[in-house]
């Protein structure tokens, strides 16, 4: 029950700790999206650099224009004026005459009114100027402010992520985790110590006291140093390995984090690139209707000139045959003046005079009847300005909400310029975060270099330790097979000895029973003479068997107690098997649990490799939606260059087209520009209203789009949910055994080698 409580409490902090995870996260986009939604308030209270462009150029023509006209107005006015003579007397005005003082007073009105506009112009070129250099200054400032936010974020969210890595309980438990490895390495390392000592036991016998003042002294400098050198060497290398990992593992968190962090803005992306894509094809559609407009309007200029044309000259030529007559006028009547003082009346004359008035009468006629078409023409000039005004009042109420329009849609166009710019960064930030990860894969590689090897160097140390416990067996075979065959051989002499013994005896019993027969002699009929040399030897032949008999004896007693001593010496070489078959038990036990951590390792380097293999999957992936992001921006930008040179050679033709105009009248320059303007004005107005519908279709398709990510955002996080609830019994299952038996390793920690 224990157990199932712990691990679902694990479950339950991982879930927690995700849960907070996603929304430390969702509320650090929030927060960013909040400063990106103020700065693009801030610029769109600004106005477009490029419209102020557009607008000194459309200073610049209309000061071209001004100084055409007022030359040509100039020009018209001292051409129609007549030369003045002081010392002449001033005749009296005619018709003409008024007319051509009118025409000239218009004029002067026009160059005055001319030149105040002029004024005016340069007034607001100069305040636009101005308005451009604080603009600057001002994207300056956001520019900068903006790195400043990028860096604080990044600082923030470094910051964020160091305080949830120490706050994290996984750490805690990796921890707790490592003071454990710490007593096993430490067991670990106290039984390589003994199996060091009974190796060097075993090899040299004779020398246990040297062994015992060794282990004696290594226990003295224990208490000082704690291990002893190859021990320390070897616990420092453990050291180094586990601080490694545990670095790795905190760099490897903080990178995955910060690669979420980067990789989440993909959709944003693609969403991007669409509006790119749209915008190109609106761009291109904008482009055809223009060039057709141009055309069309090109056209209809052609006929307003042709007719205008043919206005004036039909105009000139009357003027021209006014002034003749006029001309004409002037002289009869001068003559007629000079005649009547110096001739008399005559009837001749008269009849004459009645002629010439007749002719001037039919002149005069001829002069109403010009000056009533003339008067019909301007008439028709007048009904025409008129209408030019109104249209030109029209034109201008258009061009200001074309204007507008064209402000919101350069702000927009900057959004979307300020979007590409951001899609860059987050680019160039997932290839920084695709080189740290090449790095990582790097390192890894290095480490699980470094772990092979180091699982080899064990594997190959068991194996010379299962030669030694092999090569220690045969020689206790050997050692035993020896003092068997020594114990038979000694069990065989003392057999041959207790055989001599017993002959021994039976001789010596059969000599007693001849001396006892000898000391009995028989009778003295039977018996015979017998010589003293006889006796003499039979007195040798006893006193050598009794000393014999002695030597025999003696020679039994140490028989007897050889064989005592090698009884005594069979029970401590059988003692001693005994202890060494409890060593060897012990080493194949240590041995054993040596080979189960080995295997535990290989599970690990196992898993890692597989972890690798995922590693590399997905930063091959990551690699090829980069190269198609590239891709695409590749073409966005060939596309863009497209779309400038378009829009660099349709300026330089309407600027062609504006010099061409320029060189007519200043009337018919303005008249052409204003229509030119309002056709313009009205073609934008036709293209705002399109990109206003096309913007609110990708405003319900970003609608759609963000529905969409809201949902995948669910079934992360419900994927997320179930990855942390199946992680946690792993890490539970994990930690169990950890606490059932201390020589298991749990999974998440660096395995001891």
């Amino acid at each position: 029950m224990n157990k199932e409580n712990n691990i679902e409490r694990d479950a339950c902090g991982g879930d927690d700790f995700h849960r907070r995870q996603l929304k430390d996260y969702v509320k650090r986009l929030q927060n960013e999206n909040l400063a990106l939604t103020k700065q693009l308030k801030q610029v769109k209270k600004c106005a477009s650099c490029t419209c102020i462009e557009e607008r000194y150029k459309q200073a610049i023509a209309l000061d071209d224009l001004l100084h055409n006209g007022m030359r040509s107005a100039l020009s018209a006015s001292t051409t129609t004026l007549p030369p003045v003579d002081p010392e002449q007397p001033h005749p009296q005005m005619t018709c003409r005459e008024i007319h051509t003082l009118r025409s000239a007073n218009d004029s002067l009105q026009n160059c005055v009114d001319n030149l105040q506009r002029m004024e005016k112009a340069l007034e607001t070129i100069r305040m636009e100027q101005q308005h451009a250099e604080a603009i600057r200054e001002r994207e300056q400032q956001i520019n900068t402010l903006h790195k400043l936010l990028q860096e604080r974020s990044s600082v923030n969210s470094l910051e964020k992520s160091e305080a949830e890595m120490h706050n994290d309980p996984r750490k805690i438990s990796f921890l707790k985790e490592r003071e454990q490895l710490l007593g096993k390495v430490q067991q670990l390392e106290e039984q390589l110590l003994n199996c060091q000592l009974s190796k060097s036991a075993r090899s040299d016998p004779v020398g246990n006291r040297e062994v015992s003042e060794k282990f004696a002294t290594l226990e003295n400098a224990s208490t000082a140093n704690r291990y002893c050198e190859p021990c320390r060497e070897i616990a420092n290398e453990w050291n180094r390995i586990r601080n490694i990992n545990e670095a790795n593992r905190d760099a490897f968190a903080a990178r995955i984090v910060a690669s979420t962090a980067s990789v989440s803005p993909q959709p944003n992306i693609t969403n991007l690139s669409k509006e790119v894509d749209l915008l190109k094809s609106e761009l291109k559609k904008q482009a055809d209707s223009m060039e057709r407009e141009l055309q069309r309007h090109r056209a209809n200029e052609k006929l307003l000139c042709e007719q205008r044309d043919m206005a004036y000259a039909e105009v000139e030529k009357i003027s021209r045959r006014c002034e003749v007559l006029e001309m004409e006028l002037s002289k009869r009547c001068g003559e007629q003046i000079l005649k009547q003082r110096e001739q008399p009346c005559n009837i001749d004359a008269m009849g004459k005079s009645r002629r010439n008035d007749d002719e001037i009468e039919a002149l005069r006629s001829e002069l109403r009847k010009a000056n009533e078409k003339i008067k019909l023409l301007e008439m028709d000039l007048n009904t025409a300005k008129q209408s030019n005004a109104t249209e030109d009042g029209s034109a201008r109420a258009q061009m200001a909400s074309l204007r507008s329009s064209v402000l919101q849609l350069e702000q927009n166009k900057r959004n979307c310029e300020r979007r590409l710019a951001d899609q860059e960064k987050t680019l160039q930030q997932l290839e920084s975060d695709i080189a740290t990860l090449m790095e990582e894969k790097a390192d890894l590689r290095r480490r699980c270099a470094e772990l092979k090897r180091l699982s080899d160097e064990a594997v190959a140390e068991n194996t010379k330790q299962l030669n030694a416990l092999r090569k220690l067996r045969s020689d206790l075979a050997n050692a035993q097979e020896k003092e068997n065959e020594s114990a038979r051989a000694h069990l065989a002499e003392i057999e041959a000895y207790q055989t001599l013994l017993k002959q021994k005896e039976a001789e010596r019993a059969l000599f007693i029973e001849q001396l006892r027969a000898d000391d009995h002699p028989p009778h003295v009929e039977d018996s015979l003479p017998v010589s003293e040399h006889q006796v003499s030897l039979e007195r040798r032949r006893f006193f050598e068997e009794k000393e014999k008999a002695e030597r025999l004896a003696t020679e039994n007693q140490k028989l007897s107690d050889e064989v005592a001593a090698l009884k005594n010496e069979l029970k401590s070489v059988g003692s001693e098997l005994h202890e060494r078959k409890l060593e060897l038990e012990r080493e194949i036990a240590t041995k054993n649990m040596l080979s189960k951590e080995l295997s535990e390792a290989q599970k690990m380097i196992s898993k890692k490799d597989i972890e690798l293999m995922d590693a590399n999957n997905q930063i091959k992936v990551i690699e090829i939606n980069v190269l198609r992001l590239e891709t695409e921006l590749m073409n966005a930008n060939e596309h863009l260059k497209l779309e400038r040179e378009s829009t660099a050679t349709l300026q330089r033709t309407v600027e062609e087209f504006e010099e061409l105009l320029g060189e007519k009248t200043a009337e018919l320059i303005a008249l052409s520009d204003d229509t030119h303007r309002a056709n313009h004005d009205v073609q934008r107005h036709k293209e705002t209203v399109f990109d206003l519908e096309t913007k609110l279709a990708l405003q319900g398709r970003e609608l759609k789009d963000t529905r969409k990510k809201l949902l995948q955002l669910k079934v992360k996080i419900k994927r997320l949910e179930r990855e942390a609830a199946e992680l946690s019994p792993r890490s539970a299952s994990s930690a169990t055994p950890n606490n059932s038996t201390p020589h298991t390793i749990s999974p998440t920690a660096s395995p001891p080698l």
